[in-house]
């Protein structure tokens, strides 16, 4: 679990306290960022795929191995390396650290490993709407974003199935001939032949389609 690192900082009364207090806080940015560090590597070594040399079958073999790092923790850490991950440059271009990318460069306040593993499952673009909206913010808890990020995903699967059955009643109007799918108007095949005549009662078969856009009369 990640040291808290947000604003959400409780005032104590007593000074000594307090600057205890403030003295891990100053740990848990230090952490924080060490694992933006980390992610970013692992996330290099994935794309040059430089463990394989040693045997290494993926990055993941080699974070395991290596670092004691269970699968889920190495694929979210993978992830965040690439897809969540800002260097930070010093005015002579050296790499100074990093940041997440979901909020302007510079911010006072970032998200910490535990809440971008949250927003995993949004994909990116989604989670950087979110934040740009202040849907989700760096202040709120693990437990907060949590909620967040489960109910727009449910609202997602609810609007999928929505569209899915709206396909399904349009599909209904069709029907399989010869394994093609026709469409139904008005009872009738949109190729189906339909009896016409003349005014001197000749007889003639068109197809339904043909009727309708001509607006010949059928029997």
């Amino acid at each position: 679990m990640d040291m808290i690192t947000n604003e959400k900082r409780v005032t104590f009364k007593d000074e000594d306290l307090n600057k205890a207090t403030k003295i891990i806080l100053s740990y848990g940015e230090t952490i924080k960022k060490r694992w933006f560090g980390i992610a970013k590597v692992i996330s290099i070594v994935a794309e040059t795929e430089c463990y394989k040399e040693d045997g290494f079958n993926t990055v993941h073999e080699w974070t395991e191995k290596t670092f004691g790092f269970k699968k889920s923790i190495s694929y979210s850490l993978l992830t965040i390396g690439r897809e969540y991950i800002r260097e930070e440059h010093s005015k002579n271009g050296k790499v100074t650290g990093y940041s997440s990318n979901l909020l302007p460069e510079g911010s006072k306040n970032d998200f910490n490993k535990t809440q971008l593993e949250r927003l995993l499952p949004l994909g990116h673009d989604k989670a950087i709407e979110l934040v740009n909206n202040r849907v989700i913010t760096p202040e709120m808890t693990v437990l907060e974003i949590s909620k967040v990020v489960k109910g727009v995903n449910k609202k997602d699967v609810e609007e999928s199935n929505t569209v899915e059955e709206s396909n399904t009643v349009e599909e209904s109007n069709t029907v399989e001939e010869n394994g093609t799918a026709v469409e139904e108007v008005e009872g009738f095949k949109k190729f189906e032949l339909v009896s016409v005549w003349t005014k001197d009662g000749t007889e003639y078969k068109l197809p339904y389609a043909i009727i309708i856009k001509y607006g010949v009369k059928a029997n």
